[in-house]
């Protein structure tokens, strides 16, 4: 199996986690969440029984309708915006 560098990485609202995947086309790449705070990476090749996974757990701070990714020149970068802070009104 074979492993992807990746990083973590806090911008103003977001936290964007970059994968390297050198070689992988976005069609062999899939990306779910789970309703318990984990999102999955999975990476199909060309043999159905060869499938890489790997996830990475996420607050609940995070706004999951938001949440995009891209790859780009090999990196696929995961964009995780962060909720809006409520106010709460004092009566």
């Amino acid at each position: 199996m074979k492993a992807y560098f990746y990083e973590y990485e806090k911008e103003r609202n977001v936290y964007v986690v970059s994968v390297a995947m050198p070689g992988v086309k976005k069609e062999n790449i899939n990306i779910d969440k789970d309703g318990d705070g984990f999102l999955w990476i999975r990476v199909n090749g060309d043999n159905p029984f060869a499938v890489q996974s790997t996830y990475f757990t996420y607050m609940s701070r995070i706004d999951e309708e938001g949440i995009e990714a891209e790859l780009k020149d090999g990196v696929l970068k995961i964009t995780l915006p962060l909720k809006s802070k409520t106010l709460i009104a004092i009566k």
